[in-house]
């Protein structure tokens, strides 16, 4: 064979082969670039809350009919059912938040408030419960003393429940009248400490003087032991006790906490 031919068949030969593979590499690199975008255009790790599937609905039911209102040729009828289909979508999407809502404020509200006892009962873990004498009376108008807060409570004070406007009669350990002292936290701790010294004191009455034009200071005090019986008031705010000298507000009584049920 000529050499010429030869040389032009060789020449066309790695024409060919170079095309090739000039076409393999490019298209090798556009594989290269597309697993590229596909991996760094890639939603980024971790989940996301994102809206409801009832809000996704509505979104998707709202830009349908946005595209029909854009839409020249669509009719009346049909803006007027994807408008229902929207609006319908939505409700659904709103009912579905109220629902999770409210779910979440309940479980926000799963802790219980702090536990409030009326008067006569006293907190014992989580219920209230009465607020009785060693005998078992209920101590009705028992709880916290409003005169002085919990912090500030005198130490000759701190052993004793607080009942206000009440009188006890019967189980008389001791009775003192006139109260030595000139001053009303003098006069409370001699009655107080008459108590704590009687084993067989559970309480201590003590009467203000207002009514007997005796200014607002304790003027008598009795120690009673828990077969006292409390006195209830008549109808017009006195005690049936028959005396005329003191209304029921101005009778108030301490009861030792180690003679109730509740220390």
């Amino acid at each position: 064979m000529d050499k010429k031919v030869i040389g032009i068949i060789m020449l066309l030969l790695l024409c060919c082969i170079s095309s090739s593979s000039g076409l393999a590499y490019s298209m090798m690199g556009d594989d290269d670039d597309d697993d590229t975008k596909k991996f760094s255009a890639g939603p980024s790790a971790g989940p996301s809350a994102g809206p409801s599937v009832e809000q996704v609905k509505a979104d998707e039911a709202k830009a349908a009919l946005d595209a029909l209102k854009a839409d020249p040729d669509a009719t009346t009828d049909e803006i007027a059912d994807a408008q229902d289909e929207a609006d319908n979508a939505q409700a659904e999407a709103d009912a579905a938040d109220a629902a999770q809502a409210a779910a979440d404020a309940a479980d926000a509200a799963a802790t219980p408030p702090p536990l409030v006892c009326g008067t006569g009962y006293l907190k014992s873990g989580t219920e209230c419960k009465k607020l009785l004498t060693s005998s078992g009376t209920w101590i009705e108008h028992g709880g916290p003393d409003p005169h002085v807060s919990a912090a500030n409570m005198p130490g000759y004070k701190k052993d004793y429940h607080y009942e206000f406007g009440t009188y006890y009669e019967g189980g008389q350990v001791f009775n003192v009248k006139p109260i030595p002292g000139s001053v009303g936290p003098e006069r409370e701790k001699h009655c107080f400490k008459k108590c704590d010294d009687a084993p067989t004191c559970d309480m201590v009455t003590f009467a203000k003087g207002t009514p007997r034009g005796l200014g607002n200071e304790n003027v008598e005090c009795w120690g009673r032991s828990g077969s006292a019986k409390r006195v209830f008031r008549t109808d017009d705010g006195r005690f049936t006790r028959g005396d005329n000298l003191m209304d029921s507000d101005y009778h108030n009584t301490y009861h030792k906490k180690s003679k109730t049920n509740m220390q």
